[in-house]
């Protein structure tokens, strides 16, 4: 009767909120963020800038940031080489990731992983200019035609009918040397 009565006690605790045995909250959440070179609220000039979210989404959810790179009408400096990783890995969930342009063109990431129940995908914004010229004039476009000057938007959202779990997105604002570029990107994203 006593270990009937122990059972009882130990299932009623764990059914209990905030208990340890409660499932993860959801949402993401900011656990790493680092940032150095000029501050001025844009993204310039040997800008670096690096954060990671984790965590949870339910279905139908999604989650966005923004990427802004100066514009040098706006702020009297521009976006420069300043380029721009975003990723997400680890994901036990039917994900979805895309980064739009600030002229409104969604351009989705290149899928890594999608064996279940993990997957994975990224996205580089590259400015498009000549690795061996370091001088001016410095093209800010990006492959199609895009304008890298401007506010840029990720997103990521769970398309699937179940909780994303153990998600992990990263955005990384840092100049797209070639070395970079073939580690970190899709071989379509590249300028080289």
């Amino acid at each position: 009767m006593k270990r009937l009565l122990l059972f009882l006690a130990m299932v009623l605790i764990a059914m209990l909120p905030g208990n340890l045995m409660a499932k993860p909250p959801n949402g993401l959440v900011l656990t790493y963020a680092y940032a150095s070179g000029p501050s001025v609220g844009c993204y310039a000039e040997d800008s670096i800038h690096q954060r990671l979210w984790q965590g949870t989404m339910a279905p139908g959810s999604s989650f966005s940031f923004t990427l802004p790179f100066c514009v040098w009408v706006v702020d009297g400096r521009s976006g420069g080489n300043s380029g721009a990783l975003v990723r997400f890995w680890g994901a036990k969930g039917d994900l979805r990731l895309s980064v739009t342009s600030p002229d409104g063109v969604v351009y989705p990431a290149y899928v890594l992983e999608s064996y279940p129940p993990k997957s994975a995908a990224r996205k580089c914004i590259i400015p498009n200019f000549d690795w061996f010229w370091w001088g001016p004039p410095y093209n800010n476009w990006v492959a199609a035609g895009t304008p890298l000057e401007g506010t840029w938007t990720a997103t990521l959202e769970n398309v699937g009918d179940h909780t994303a779990r153990d998600v992990s997105l990263e955005a990384s604002v840092t100049v797209p040397l070639p070395g970079w570029q073939q580690w970190f990107c899709d071989s379509a994203d590249w300028n080289l």
